[in-house]
């Protein structure tokens, strides 16, 4: 599942939900305009390719880590525990 919201102000009101799979989604990001949208997508669909085409079209991005993909959780919670030190 992935949430298009055009601008901050609409996160909350108005987004797009597609049931698109992962192979699907770099196809779509290439033909949409997605720049500068903020884009939600669940943990089945966090993939680096997929992380990268959202970078490419200059949108920003939330995706869901869960604990299967320890080494990138692992980093994640090691930037917060820097982060909450400064």
């Amino acid at each position: 599942m992935i949430n298009f919201a055009k601008s901050k102000e609409d996160i909350f009101k108005n987004f797009i939900e597609l049931p698109i799979g992962i192979t699907a989604m770099p196809e779509l990001f290439e033909a949409l305009d997605i720049e500068e949208d903020i884009i939600t997508i669940n943990a089945m669909e966090t993939q680096t390719d997929i992380a990268e085409k959202i970078v490419q079209k200059n949108a920003n991005y939330i995706l869901t880590v869960k604990g299967n993909q320890s080494q990138l959780l692992e980093e994640i919670q090691d930037e917060f525990r820097f982060w909450k030190q400064i």
